[in-house]
């Protein structure tokens, strides 16, 4: 004779965020100024800490570079939010930005917005790729770049859709790079990895 329980175990349920409950938990405290967490198709996810490598060389250089280089009406945003869907805004390393007749002050960005967007990955390449990637593609952003400092290597992802960059691209480090949004501007890659 078996035992039939009285009560079924229910599996845990998690609470999904939209991102004006985000800013509601934001505002009321939740997180301090030192909290690094961002809004991942409704879930609040935190963010790995800066190491040296990735703060100190990599992002101070592309943002010298990318400033350096973009025409002065384009905006380039270093480790900012980006608005992609009502549950989900990500804060990529860099961002270069389509012109705007107002600057981007009464709101975040949004996909339409975004000609390039980068991550730069030391402890956080598997997220950057397999979870973060895949929205940038299903959102329409048109280029996003990984660099991923411990191998010192780059991927390139391009023509975005809802399965994911079609294109898919790791260049030599002795390579120029033409931005697909911007066709005249050239990135000497070498630049970019001197260190």
């Amino acid at each position: 004779m078996s035992v039939v329980p009285t009560t079924l175990e229910k599996s845990p349920y998690r609470h999904h965020f939209t991102i004006k409950e985000y800013y509601q938990l934001a505002e009321s405290g939740i997180f301090n100024d030192k909290s690094r967490v961002e809004l991942i198709k409704g879930e609040i996810i935190d963010m790995s800490p800066i190491g040296t490598h990735h703060s100190g060389w990599t992002m101070h250089l592309l943002n010298r570079i990318f400033l350096q280089l973009m025409p002065h009406e384009v905006y380039v945003d270093m480790q900012n939010p980006i608005r992609l869907q009502d549950d989900t805004e990500p804060e990529p390393d860099l961002t270069v930005l389509a012109p705007r007749e107002l600057p981007y002050f009464d709101a975040h960005p949004t996909a339409k917005d975004v000609l390039l967007l980068i991550e730069v990955a030391d402890s956080s390449l598997e997220y950057d790729r397999d979870t973060k990637i895949p929205i940038y593609a299903e959102n329409g952003i048109p280029e996003c770049w990984l660099f991923d400092v411990k191998k010192n290597e780059l991927t390139i992802y391009r023509q975005p859709s809802s399965k994911g960059y079609r294109e898919i691209y790791r260049p030599r480090l002795d390579e120029s790079i033409t931005l697909s949004a911007m066709p005249d501007i050239s990135i000497d890659l070498k630049t970019l990895f001197q260190h």
